[in-house]
């Protein structure tokens, strides 16, 4: 009730403005027009009527119009808000003020105008154009649209960029500690990464699942000998990195139900720690890389830290058994190099200083050759 009783008493301001105005044009005609000369009071007044009625009339029907256009532009703009990311409504604003500076610029050529009330009505008119005109514009300039997105993407990574001077930091103050360091069961049991942790080469932490913990458990627990000693091994090695080493060794106890192959899980705990594997198995090196997975694998370490043996190089080795071909003796480095010495056979189980004569890169490793020195 009290929404119809607003929009009546608009309504009716209304008529009565189309009919000042309807009469203001009407009185202006005839005081300029040199057609209508000799017109007498009750035809003034007559006319007087019918510009009313007319104006009144046109009026009215202009009122709904407008009512109805102020409500769909209303719910326009409120879905337009809502839906708009903020970005384009601030750019529509900045675009609805300039438009407005413009409107008022533009409304001084109005002045030229002397109709009453036309003058007002155009001005009005000019400021709702240009104003919309300016929202309308500049909240559909992608170019500026991506100028803010290139600001906000500026702010954001200029956020990143301290965020991770932050961590370098706090990095720095926590001894220089890097990415996650994941063991699995073979790396264990081999053992030499003990040797690299001492060395410094590994900067921790080291992450021992709990679910290898049970596998050396289960392999310790085997019938087979071999397999009980890998396992003892194994357990051995963990109290090592635990106890005496300086590097932070930390037990994961995350568990993926569903998944049996130790190498999947492994896997999907490096994505989820965003860390490394140290293997040295061959099949998950390859399995982990398919993944995208960095693996740092101890044979690949073993090889590129051998020690290199050039061609007349001397050196002193244990002869410890006989070679393939006559007079032929076997020596072995302390990599496990092996060394073919000519005529060493006379020297078994002897250490004798011997000369570099070639060396032949293999697919089981390196060979040298080498005679006795005379």
């Amino acid at each position: 009730m009290k929404h119809y009783s607003i929009n009546k008493i608009l309504k009716i301001a209304f008529i009565l403005l189309g009919i000042l105005t309807g009469n203001a044009i009407y009185i202006y005609i005839i005081r300029n027009s040199s057609m209508i000369i000799n017109e007498t009071l009750p035809q003034f007044i007559l006319g007087i009527i019918l510009v009313s009625v007319l104006a009144g009339y046109i009026s009215s029907w202009i009122f709904v119009g407008f009512v109805y256009m102020v409500k769909r532009t209303t719910e326009m703009i409120q879905e337009k808000i809502t839906s708009t990311p903020k970005e384009k409504v601030a750019t529509g604003l900045a675009g609805l003020f300039v438009g407005l500076v413009l409107a008022y610029l533009f409304s001084g050529l109005l002045s030229i105008i002397t109709i009453p009330y036309l003058n007002i009505i155009l001005t009005i008119t000019v400021y709702l154009f240009m104003g919309y005109l300016g929202f309308a514009l500049a909240s559909r300039d992608e170019r500026i649209i991506d100028l803010q997105q290139a600001i906000a993407n500026f702010g954001q990574q200029r956020k990143e960029s301290q965020k991770d001077n932050e961590n370098a930091s706090d990095s720095i103050g926590n001894g220089g500690k890097g990415s996650p360091k994941i063991l699995d069961t073979s790396v264990i049991i081999d053992g030499r990464i003990a040797d690299i942790c001492r060395a410094g080469f590994i900067d921790g932490p080291l992450i021992i699942p709990e679910f290898v913990l049970v596998n050396l458990r289960h392999i310790s627990a085997e019938e087979d000998e071999l397999m009980q000693k890998r396992g003892r091994r194994g357990l051995e090695m963990m109290s090592v990195l635990q106890k005496e080493l300086k590097v932070e060794v930390r037990i994961a106890e995350e568990e993926f139900p569903g998944v049996k192959e130790e190498e999947i899980k492994l896997i999907k705990l490096a994505q989820q720690m965003k860390g490394k594997l140290i293997t040295s198995d061959a099949n998950l090196n390859k399995i982990a890389e398919l993944h995208g997975i960095e693996v740092l694998n101890m044979h690949h370490l073993a090889e590129a830290v051998k020690p290199t043996v050039l061609t007349g190089d001397e050196m002193q080795v244990l002869i410890v058994k006989e070679g393939k071909s006559q007079g032929q003796g076997v020596g072995y480095m302390n990599d496990g190099t092996m060394i073919v010495v000519e005529n060493g056979k006379r020297h078994m189980d002897e250490t004798i200083d011997v000369v570099v004569t070639s060396a032949l890169q293999t697919a089981a490793g390196r060979m040298i050759f080498a005679k006795p020195l005379q």
